[in-house]
């Protein structure tokens, strides 16, 4: 297995680079990152019943759409994505949850996953997640609240106009969810930075024989193609070729 500490926080960058990892590696590979401000939404969602358009427009918050199902979630640089990729038996009986969950018990956070397969504290999501499929391989990825703005990820979460659609074929909505941030919790204060390594540290060790990987130019040629020709465009984003309402500059 290898390990990736990404060190890029452009969002459409970073959604390529989980697609490029998943549909050309054959390796099995753990991949810690965080984005920029930013709304990332399911593949089946509507865009326009998910998303604050004044206040993203404000705020310069961009839009995403993944590859995987579920709902929408805000992510800034105080939240953390984890992604693992492999084969079946690599992600099978939630190993990448159990894995954050043991985690945050090492840290003495009481932190436990629901039906939902949120990991949550009390009764408070910090962290959602979702899976996919292509071919032989499957993805795993999940979000981790440590430090995010919460008041505007409950803002922008608020769509302005309810009753908007781009299309109706798409139609999955989000699950609203209280929330809360893992530094709120922490007996002892640690810097996002230490988080960040403990909790790499612990990966790597949580999944063996891991070696460290660093994109290289043929890596990241084709990453910025898939970015530019999907990840950062309407047609992907909002499934149309434009959009009445820009949610920031690309």
């Amino acid at each position: 297995m290898i390990h990736i500490d990404n060190p890029y926080t452009d969002p459409y960058f970073n959604l390529a680079a989980e697609e490029y990892l998943f549909h050309t590696s054959n390796e099995n590979i753990f991949m810690l990152w965080q984005n920029d401000p930013v709304v990332v939404i399911g593949k089946h969602q509507d865009a326009a019943k998910e998303i604050n358009k004044p206040l993203a427009k404000e705020k310069n918050i961009r839009l995403v759409r993944r590859l995987t199902g579920g709902g929408a979630v805000y992510q800034d640089q105080g939240n953390f994505n984890l992604t693992l990729i492999g084969n079946r038996h690599t992600v099978a009986n939630d190993k990448l949850l159990k894995a954050i969950r043991n985690f945050l018990h090492s840290l003495q956070i009481s932190a436990w996953i629901d039906e939902r397969k949120n990991i949550c504290i009390n009764r408070f999501k910090i962290s959602g997640s979702a899976q996919g499929v292509y071919k032989d391989r499957w993805l795993y990825h999940a979000t981790l609240l440590f430090s995010s703005d919460l008041a505007i990820l409950q803002s922008i979460l608020q769509p302005d106009n309810p009753f908007a659609t781009i299309s109706q074929l798409i139609c999955v909505e989000s699950v609203k969810s209280p929330v809360t941030n893992i530094r709120d919790y922490l007996p002892d204060y640690i810097s996002i930075y230490q988080f960040k390594q403990r909790l790499m540290e612990y990966m790597i060790s949580f999944f063996p024989f891991s070696q460290s990987y660093i994109f290289t130019p043929k890596d990241l040629a084709a990453i910025y193609y898939l970015k530019e020709n999907k990840y950062a465009t309407n047609l992907w984003n909002y499934r149309i070729s434009s959009f009445p309402y820009p949610v920031a500059s690309i």
